[in-house]
């Protein structure tokens, strides 16, 4: 594919290592929002480990983890694993709204101009918090549960990316308005 020139133009004093400073003077900046701001608690999928019980012996005829005396193991409840609710906590810029996702445009939709009507929150977080957004179950702001509805951005300034910023709703429908 060929590369057509735009005319794209910038000032002779605009150079690389003023971008640079910029970016660290607004990283700064951005960082003492973000400390100041809101727990916001991923729930991260639970980590399995083996039963801990040495007598914990797997019964074919019942299908389940039991004990040598033959009872529920009541270590692993006879499942064979010991499952561990995880999270992890950031601190978070967030924004309420209610605004129109772009997806909901396509014609049909019960509401005007594809606006939903319920409470979407923007949630601006540090940079390291990507990974643990992608493999969220969901997550809680403010006291109230919520689920994702758009993938994660990393954004930044310049090309340097500091921060991401993610799109939830809640996830109760008893909280929705």
């Amino acid at each position: 594919m060929a590369i057509i020139a735009n005319g794209e133009s910038f000032s002779a004093d605009a150079s690389g290592i003023i971008v640079s400073r910029h970016a660290a003077i607004f990283k700064s900046k951005m960082d003492s929002v973000l400390m100041a701001g809101y727990d916001f608690t991923i729930d991260l999928p639970p980590r399995s480990d083996d039963c801990p019980d040495v007598g914990c012996r797997y019964n074919q005829t019942y299908g389940q983890y039991m004990t040598l005396a033959g009872g529920l193991c009541s270590t692993c409840m006879g499942k064979g694993k010991i499952y561990e609710h995880r999270q992890t906590i950031y601190k978070c810029n967030r924004r309420w709204e209610n605004r129109p996702i772009d997806r909901a445009l396509t014609g049909g939709q019960a509401t005007e101009g594809g606006r939903v009507h319920a409470d979407v929150v923007r949630i601006k977080t540090h940079i390291a918090s990507f990974d643990h957004i992608m493999q969220s179950l969901g997550a809680t702001l403010n006291g109230q549960k919520l689920k994702m509805i758009e993938e994660p951005r990393k954004t930044g300034w310049g090309s340097e990316l500091f921060y991401v910023i993610s799109w939830w709703i809640r996830s109760s429908k008893k909280n929705n308005g």
